[in-house]
């Protein structure tokens, strides 16, 4: 049964709906298509009225989910007009909303999919506007809520690196390092720590109650593992070799010039050979070798960093009952390695090589 908390939802969210549909109507009237001649402020005139009611009748971020309804009612609303008038109109505060509202639901996919649809289409109608290179979305709470969390999952894998090797390091830092990197690169690093974060919330709740992990939240997990591997090359070649279109392997080019940078020799010797594995456990045995024979630093994390690349960008093998000699799965590795590739990115930061 709906109890009488829900059903006073449902009736607000009715209630949203048909206004905003009211005022977006109006909106539409009043400004029936978008004109690249006028101030680009104007862009959003007939959207206004409608987003201003989705927060007035929505204060509370628990509703995310009425929010999320009534962007994509609206969003289709927009798309039918157009499709019936031939008249376009910019839907970058639409898209940008829905993706926010999704996200918030835990949709991160769609949610960011969303987010750069609003980039594109903000960057298509007033190419001339987006040549100073900003994107306000990323200076907004709206936008900052989420890159909060993933800053402070980040942080959580440096507290005992600082401790050890760097320095005193705080959220600050971390969201520094974020604004300078291109748009797409921090959407997409935020977005993947976001993702990796509730893989690992579910994996450890299923350990937690004595229940054996799912493969879809091992595999999720392991590609998360992979992905900010592959970011972490790209911002090095970006950085590196910035308009070179020949082929910069990771560890033949990248990161040797890179640690050259701080006057350290890469590959450490005796490590020559364990930068790829063929099989999960020869790939165990060889992160634990790279741990043991390196010391905690720069050359530890960057071993990690291209032996993980190579073998997870080669092979999809997320088991969970595959051990190396000492007993030891890649989860029971998992935090470790996200130790080392966090402090990998913000190494390779710190020195100007992304």
């Amino acid at each position: 049964m709906v109890n009488d908390t829900e059903q006073a939802t449902n009736s607000a969210a009715f209630d949203l709906i048909a206004e905003g549909k009211r005022l977006l109507n109006e909106g539409i009237a009043a400004y029936p298509g978008f004109d690249p001649n006028k101030p680009y402020v104007e862009k959003n005139y007939y959207f206004n009225p409608a987003n201003n009611l989705r927060f007035q009748f929505l204060p509370d971020s628990n509703s995310s989910w009425v929010a999320e309804h009534y962007y994509s009612v609206l969003l289709g609303e927009i798309l039918a007009y157009e499709n019936q008038s031939g008249n376009h109109l910019n839907k970058g505060m639409v898209y940008a909303n829905l993706g926010i509202a999704q996200i918030s639901n835990g949709k991160l996919d769609d949610g960011f999919a969303n987010l750069l649809t609003a980039e594109w289409e903000d960057r298509n109608d007033a190419p001339a506007h987006w040549s100073i290179d900003t994107w306000e979305i990323l200076d907004t709470e709206l936008w900052l809520q989420f890159e909060r969390r993933a800053i402070l999952e980040m942080a959580r894998f440096f507290i005992k690196t600082q401790l050890t090797w760097m320095y005193p390091l705080n959220e600050d830092d971390l969201l520094k390092m974020l604004k300078n990197m291109a748009r797409p690169d921090r959407i997409f690093l935020v977005g993947t720590v976001l993702a990796l974060r509730r893989n690992w919330e579910t994996f450890n709740a299923a350990i937690e109650h004595e229940i054996q992990p799912n493969a879809y939240t091992l595999g999720r997990l392991y590609a998360c593992l992979k992905d900010l591997c592959l970011l972490i090359e790209a911002l090095l070649r970006k950085k590196l070799h910035p308009k070179s279109k020949g082929m910069h392997t990771l560890g033949q080019r990248l990161l040797t010039e890179a640690l050259a940078r701080d006057q350290i020799i890469y590959p450490k010797v005796g490590l020559e050979k364990v930068q790829t594995a063929n099989t999960l456990r020869q790939f165990l045995q060889r992160i634990e070798k790279v741990y043991i024979d390196s010391k905690d630093g720069p050359l530890q994390w960057s071993h990690c960093l291209h032996l993980v690349r190579n073998f997870t960008g080669h092979h999809f093998d997320p088991s969970n009952n595959i051990t190396s000699t000492s007993g030891k799965s890649f989860f029971d590795w998992y935090e470790k390695i996200l130790e080392s590739i966090f402090s990998a990115l913000l190494y390779f930061e710190r020195i100007g090589v992304i």
